[in-house]
């Protein structure tokens, strides 16, 4: 979002930029932090950001072109779309991969240059499955459900094929109730 938050060389926001921005902004001051650090400890690095926000702009296109080709480690701040095409791009060209922003694996597996930060969606249901049966072991669960919705339905079944959960109803929030309920 850089076109958006600097006009001419000055910040398009005074004082708090809207929220927008704000996880990209947190990447980038993270990104800052430890370079300088590594600075201080006698480390060189040439640092590039490539704003793949940008109209017209995206990893495909980046990836096309040369600008990575000499890059020791990639640090994406990137979409779930563009993630399993940056790990495809790193494994081909035996360049590290860290995806810093999205919890989303792309599918990918077998690839040792691809490194996700974040828990999987299945991580994160697999430990709220655990603390549920744990901590609430006879209360009932209400598990909304879009079959409709790929992310939704991925959630549904990380929740619900282990049986971890004893006491469940589930809502089928692709239809509509009916009068009677």
């Amino acid at each position: 979002y850089l076109d958006e938050l600097v006009k001419n060389n000055k910040a398009v926001y005074k004082g708090k930029a809207p929220e927008k921005y704000t996880n990209a902004i947190g990447f980038y001051e993270g990104i800052k932090m430890a370079v300088d650090t590594l600075s201080r400890m006698d480390y060189n690095a040439d640092i590039y950001v490539h704003d793949i926000t940008q109209p017209g702009a995206s990893a495909e296109k980046l990836l096309a072109g040369d600008s990575l080709g000499k890059s020791d480690l990639l640090i994406g701040f990137v979409p779930n779309a563009q993630v399993g095409v940056m790990a495809r791009y790193a494994k081909a060209h035996h360049i590290n991969f860290v995806s810093a922003f999205s919890p989303f694996d792309a599918g990918i597996t077998d690839n040792p240059y691809f490194l996700l930060l974040n828990p999987t969606l299945q991580s994160h249901c697999e430990f709220m499955v655990s603390n549920m049966a744990k901590k609430y072991p006879k209360e009932q669960v209400v598990l909304y459900h879009r079959e409709k919705v790929a992310l939704d339905s991925s959630a549904y079944t990380y929740l619900t094929r282990n049986k971890g959960l004893k006491h469940t109803t589930e809502v089928d929030c692709d239809k509509l109730p009916d009068s009677a309920t």
